[in-house]
């Protein structure tokens, strides 16, 4: 039986079911508590006015029911990753994507409980939607950290085609390849370097 991230198999993806179903049929309410929870927490700071909210974490609660109930965790990956990337762009704190991930397990609980039939196999099927929201958090993650990295090491390399414009002599001296001499670890080293070479000069 396959485990993803390890921590959710197929046994458990198929129980999901009726929970994802309960998603898609109250997915206005879902979505509106999910949002008053969201203001009540953030207030003021928060990035996002209720359209733009309905519209991204809409997106996000559309494609885990969607890819869900036709059993495709591949497909879940994708789409939600790519939602990742888009809050990059948009600028969400990691903070605040995290803690949305919470308050909407507190949104959907509310319809779980009116529909305590659902529930009757057991408390494991809310243990397994727990599950569920930690492998979503653990692909926000990698889509937002891989986007961060992806764009500092863009920026890095825009910066070096601009010196290398400006200065071609200066650019052959500080211009670093790779994701090692483009740290800043190596780029301090090399700082060290070129001082020590002055001192000797």
């Amino acid at each position: 039986m396959s485990r993803y991230f390890h921590l959710i198999n197929d046994e458990e993806i198929e129980r999901l079911g009726p929970i994802l179903r309960i998603l898609r049929d109250n997915r206005p309410g879902v979505l509106e508590r999910w949002y008053d929870l969201y203001t009540l927490h953030f207030g003021p700071d928060r990035t996002f006015a209720r359209e733009e909210f309905e519209a991204y974490f809409g997106l996000d609660l559309d494609a885990v029911v969607s890819t869900l109930l036709d059993r495709d965790i591949v497909a879940l990956a994708r789409e939600v990753q790519k939602i990742g990337t888009r809050m990059v762009e948009r600028g969400v704190p990691f903070e605040e994507i995290i803690a949305s991930m919470h308050l909407f397990e507190e949104s959907a609980a509310h319809y779980f409980r009116h529909k305590l039939s659902i529930l009757a196999k057991g408390p494991d099927v809310l243990l397994t939607f727990d599950k569920l929201s930690h492998v979503r958090m653990i692909l926000l993650a990698q889509a937002y950290f891989g986007a961060h990295d992806a764009r500092a090491v863009a920026r890095v390399r825009r910066q070096e085609r601009d010196l290398e414009r400006l200065d071609p002599e200066a650019a052959q001296r500080t211009s670093f390849h790779g994701m090692v001499g483009s740290s800043p670890a190596m780029r301090q080293l090399y700082t060290r370097i070129q001082a020590a070479e002055l001192g000797r000069a």
